[in-house]
């Protein structure tokens, strides 16, 4: 009867621990296929901003080569252009009465900066809004906590402080009397006898 209760409990206890094998092997595979899948599409998107970013300030590393002087004329071109370009737009708006209503404000609208820039400046607001609402539930308990954790590292602080101060106490105090004992010597050995000429 027992070798029957084993016979049946070694095939189950097998097949039991190759699936746990089986399935533990396709999670590595898996998560480290996942990983390496993250790891791509974060290394294309780094590319990505890489890119634009050198073409956005590549005007500014041209200017910082060829600059010979601090009075660059390339440098002047590109705050002229800046400030015409900051003009326009501010004609435009004065033009049109509102931003909205404006040339810019309308090639903004149909290119969709400005839909991107309200979804993007409403969930800000709905995460400023969501930190300040748990900093203002948990921010004490979590400063208290943080206070505790760090009150025996500043009791060691202070201690150390206080053995290196006394420290340095001691050791200017040794100094200033061995140079007391040792410099009435040291004068008399150095200086010049008053008959010598």
């Amino acid at each position: 009867m027992i070798l029957g209760l084993i016979a049946l409990a070694i095939p189950s206890l097998l097949a039991f621990m190759f699936t746990r094998i089986l399935t533990n092997i396709l999670f590595d595979i898996f998560y480290g296929l996942l990983k390496l899948i993250v790891k791509s599409i974060f290394k294309l998107i780094y590319n990505l901003i890489a890119m634009v970013l050198w073409i956005v300030f590549l005007p500014l590393t041209i200017t910082t080569k060829m600059t010979v002087s601090k009075a660059s004329p390339l440098r002047w071109l590109i705050l002229l252009s800046v400030m015409a370009l900051s003009a326009f737009v501010a004609y435009d708006i004065s033009l049109h009465g509102t931003f909205r209503r404006s040339q810019t404000g309308q090639a903004l609208k149909d290119a969709g900066v400005l839909q991107a820039y309200e979804k993007f400046a409403f969930k800000t607001r709905i995460a400023y809004f969501n930190a300040s609402k748990w900093f203002s539930k948990n921010g004490p308990t979590f400063l208290k906590q943080a206070a505790d954790s760090l009150v025996p590292y500043l009791v060691l602080m202070k201690n150390l402080l206080i053995v290196f101060s006394n420290a340095v106490v001691n050791g200017v105090v040794t100094f200033v009397k061995y140079v007391a004992i040792k410099l009435p010597i040291l004068h008399e050995a150095v200086s010049i006898p008053k008959d010598y000429k």
